[in-house]
């Protein structure tokens, strides 16, 4: 009922059928724009001549250039479309069109290749009514069918949804027959779509009107760290959702807390200097129009975060500190603390090596550097500290 465009919006997407009470990114494929949309009332004119006496009949009215139909005495003129819109079927005057096409057999709305690899939670919505032309009352019979179809990863459509008619059907936007909602499958690596509303009908006083066909989504596809409990100073490598990387045109941006890290920009980012509850996420941007089939713009989508949990390091002493100066045969206890177990190295002249206090007993001259890693045993931190003696 509205213009056809490109357009990215957050929003809440409220239908007659319930409310989607979830944020939104939406694409519109069709539909959006005021000043673009159907009115009911008098239809006058048809192929360009005033419509009198019995055959006049009301229906709707288009109010702009871009309103979508498929049908009736207007709607079969092909176009190519613009932005992620492929072929699609439109009358081409503000009344009844040009055009006069009885057979409609066929006569298809179609988006162009859409490519979907970073979104996590696509789906497509569309919604359509039917109308009758002289008179209004004339609708969908046996034969007459309405095919909802989408394709994914280039492969045949496949019909998600089929309407039937039988005895003049007739239904509204928000009738269970002229809505459509299809999930994209989450399963497996959907990377591309194509999606159409078909329909088989020889008669030319049957009209289909399309409205609010859209690819919505809540976020980016998840990635994966190498591990997201740490000790302070250890590293961690995030890599981007394997879709998005076998699918190649998505391009990366790493997020700190929400900010952009500079320079990471490839498909994996590897830091050591992560803070505890720091949240890492992947912006993924997507390929330039001019690569998409058509010329279609989508937008950006980010990667739900993953917290990290940064456990902090015991800090860990001996007592005495050093250094220290023993004369041959002397001893001195070194006593760690800080921690929950020990290992002392080198083990020379030492009494033990996994104690918190090991005796020193200086057998032989010279000098040497004793040290003693300690751990922290809820978390497997490690620390350590030396002493030269």
């Amino acid at each position: 009922m509205k213009n056809v465009y490109v357009s990215v919006k957050v929003l809440l997407l409220v239908w007659g059928l319930g409310t989607l009470a979830q944020a939104q990114t939406t694409i519109a494929f069709q539909g959006g724009e005021t000043g673009d949309c159907w009115g009911y009332g008098a239809i006058t004119q048809q192929n360009g001549a005033p419509i009198v006496g019995p055959n006049a009949y009301t229906g709707y009215i288009r109010s702009g250039t871009r309103s979508i139909r498929i049908g009736g005495a207007s709607g079969c003129a092909n176009n190519t479309g613009a932005g992620c819109v492929g072929g699609l079927i439109q009358g081409t005057a503000n009344n009844i069109g040009a055009q006069n096409c009885a057979n409609q057999n066929g006569k298809i709305f179609e988006t162009n290749t859409v490519n979907v690899a970073a979104y996590a939670d696509a789906r497509i919505q569309a919604h359509t009514r039917t109308h009758g032309e002289c008179p209004a009352t004339n609708g969908y019979d046996n034969g007459d069918n309405v095919f909802y179809e989408v394709s994914l990863n280039g492969a045949a459509y496949n019909i998600e949804k089929q309407i039937n008619g039988n005895n003049n059907t007739l239904w509204n936007f928000n009738d269970p027959n002229g809505t459509f909602d299809y999930a994209i499958p989450t399963t497996g690596c959907t990377q591309t779509i194509r999606f159409r509303i078909r329909e088989t009908s020889n008669r030319g006083d049957e009209v289909l009107y399309i409205d609010d066909v859209r690819l919505s989504f809540t976020q980016g596809r998840p990635i994966t760290a190498s591990q997201t409990t740490i000790c302070q100073g250890q590293s961690v490598t995030f890599t981007a959702n394997s879709c998005v990387t076998t699918n190649g045109q998505w391009g990366y941006q790493w997020l700190l807390n929400g900010n952009p890290i500079t320079g990471a920009t490839a498909s994996t980012y590897t830091t050591s200097t992560l803070n505890n509850g720091d949240q890492i996420s992947l912006r993924y941007i997507p390929p330039t129009a001019a690569a998409q089939t058509g010329g279609c713009t989508l937008p950006q989508a980010v990667s739900p975060p993953i917290t990290i949990t940064v456990n902090a390091k015991p800090t860990v002493s001996i007592t005495p500190a050093g250094p220290l100066t023993l004369c041959v045969g002397a001893t001195q206890t070194l006593t760690a603390s800080g921690a929950n177990t020990y290992s002392w190295s080198p083990a020379t002249d030492l009494s033990a090596t996994n104690v918190a206090a090991p005796v020193l007993t200086a057998a032989t001259t010279g000098t040497r550097t004793y040290t003693v890693t300690g751990t922290t045993t809820a978390t497997g931190c490690t620390n350590s500290a030396t002493v030269t003696v």
